[in-house]
């Protein structure tokens, strides 16, 4: 009977008062980024030193998986919590004793070794009388002793938009930081709504005159230098400039679970829909050292943040991490550019969280689901193909489930299944529908199991043989699992090394093909390589009778 269809433009400014634009993709983070942060790793003990260390195991165990920056937190001019340091340490000039050097040798250091630096900044603010402060002391709003220094600057000062901002965000670029993380905007707030009649310009909003200083900031540093705004306090902090910086931190610091529940996952689940269409929503580091998490909680969050497409920030010291940990950064970078069909927190009982990534390849579609227990004890939890995961499931429809961190098959389904979670654990699925072909069920690589690193997949029915590319990182323990429906199985006899050593996956007793042929029969087919790169594989199947 036709339809009509309206466009409504600035919907977010006009109707929720939202400043808006579409994010900007032309930074030197396209997707959002991984990389290496010194306060969560190291906290007042970042140095120079430390900082290139990381860096450099940054550069040889983590870069090849997909990480690319290097953070330089706020301990560059920062000895502690009191908001002092000792004199000439201000936000133009780092700490000497932690940074001898300076801090472009550092960002030159980072680059040289193929990665992005990244700069923290507190511009509204300072610990010392900066030289700007001195020259204009009529710039100062108020001194005010805080976390993150003493000297408030004057917003709505002419002279603060018009030399101040420039020479702070100007300075950073020509050291060589490609990337910053701008702090303290909530506690610069709270002075300037207390101390608005103090302004230059009383009549001037606060919104307004912090917004000046972020345009201010964006000239400075160009439109392809990446702005983060640690905001995180509120729907102001975070919204005030969402369309001119390209990413809001949008919670608290995040080190025990509880924090990475309270300021993690329910602040994600508020304002996820900014993410990837407004800005990059940033969770806060990803930090997973025993300290902190058990393996399970550590598994956890590798895998929401990863899931969720959220940008990847590593909290920990590195070369302090054991493998198994290691392993899990590796195969959950890079994070690709995504955002999942559903996020749902099911009846809002605070038991589970269930993420439902919907991924389309030219070869095929499958979901990857995690599942989170938000418990600390067991818990149970039923996962319905169709409510769900929007997958049909009332023609007959099968689909195949593989567990990604356990490298485990776990079966068919028609319309559901069940999955138990210890406390505060998580289980990643690739849902995969049956096809009646050999088909791939997961790869090792990354957790999305074939939509990063597979292409040209394809099943040759005349030749019986399933082939494709896999864009292996050098010297990776890589396998890709592919199921065999009942009558087939991968042939064996007379094949070159082009099977790569074909495994038996989800059973342990051998077969003895001559006179037996298992039933949908799932197989490992390790593939690696010292030089790395794009590697064709191909898998021949022959016909055989079932069991």
């Amino acid at each position: 009977r036709g339809f009509s269809l309206r466009v409504r433009e600035r919907v977010y400014e006009n109707r929720f008062g939202i400043a808006y634009a579409p994010i900007n993709k032309n930074t030197c983070f396209p997707r959002p980024p991984v990389g290496w942060m010194t306060w969560y790793a190291v906290q007042f003990d970042a140095s120079e030193e430390t900082v290139l260390e990381n860096a450099r195991f940054q550069k040889e165990k983590l870069a090849p998986y997909g990480a690319n920056a290097i953070w330089v937190d706020w301990e560059w001019y920062h000895q502690d919590f009191s908001g002092t340091h000792r004199p000439g340490v201000d936000v133009f000039h780092p700490d000497p004793q932690r940074y001898p050097n300076g801090l472009k040798p550092v960002a030159d250091a980072i680059k040289a070794l193929g990665m992005i630096p990244a700069l923290w900044i507190g511009a509204t603010n300072d610990p010392n009388r900066n030289a700007f402060l001195e020259e204009n002391p009529d710039a100062l709003l108020v001194q005010k002793r805080g976390w993150c220094g003493q000297y408030f600057i004057d917003p709505t000062h002419p002279k603060v938009i018009s030399e101040y901002i420039p020479r702070v965000f100007g300075n950073i670029r020509d050291m060589g930081y490609e990337a910053l993380k701008w702090d303290c905007l909530p506690i610069t707030f709270e002075r300037v709504d207390a101390n608005h009649d103090k302004l230059y310009d009383p009549t001037m909003p606060t919104d307004a005159a912090m917004r000046a200083l972020v345009k201010a900031a964006r000239q400075a540093v160009g439109k392809d230098f990446y702005m983060l705004s640690c905001s995180g306090g509120t729907l102001r902090d975070i919204l005030f400039a969402g369309d001119i910086f390209d990413a809001a931190r949008i919670g608290g610091d995040i080190f025990r679970w509880s924090e990475f529940i309270a300021q993690g996952v329910n602040r994600m689940l508020a304002l996820y829909p900014f993410h990837n269409t407004l800005l990059y929503a940033d969770p806060d580091n990803v930090v997973i050292r025993s300290k902190y998490n058990t393996f399970d909680q550590a598994v956890s969050r590798v895998s929401l943040v990863s899931i969720l497409g959220l940008p990847f920030t590593l909290g920990d010291n590195l070369p302090e991490l054991d493998e198994e940990r290691l392993n899990l950064i590796r195969h959950a970078i890079p994070v690709l550019d995504i955002h999942p069909m559903d996020i749902r927190e099911n009846l809002g009982d605070g038991r589970q969280l269930i993420v439902n990534l919907a991924i389309a390849t030219p070869a095929e579609d499958w979901n990857v689901v995690d599942v989170l227990n938000l418990m600390e004890s067991e818990n149970r939890v039923h996962i319905s193909l169709a409510k769900d995961l929007h997958l049909e499931a009332s023609n007959g429809e099968r689909y195949l489930l593989f567990d990604f961190w356990n490298r485990e098959y776990l079966g068919e389904t028609g319309e559901g299944f069940d999955l138990t979670l210890p406390a505060c654990a998580s289980r990643v699925i690739a849902v995969r529908r049956k096809t009646g072909i050999p088909q791939i069920l997961s790869t090792t690589r990354h957790i999305s199991q074939g939509a990063l690193e597979l292409s040209e997949v394809n099943w040759n029915p005349e030749r019986r043989v399933l082939s494709g590319v896999a864009d292996v990182v050098a010297g990776d323990d890589y396998a890709i699992y592919v199921y065999a429906p009942d009558g087939l199985r991968p042939f064996f006899e007379g094949n070159d090394s082009s099977v790569f050593n074909v495994q038996r996956a989800d059973r342990q007793e051998t077969l003895d093909f001559g006179v037996q042929c298992p039933h949908g029969s799932v197989w490992k087919v390790p593939l690696s390589s010292e030089a790395g790169g794009r590697i064709p594989w191909s898998i021949a199947f022959t016909p055989c009778h079932p069991i």
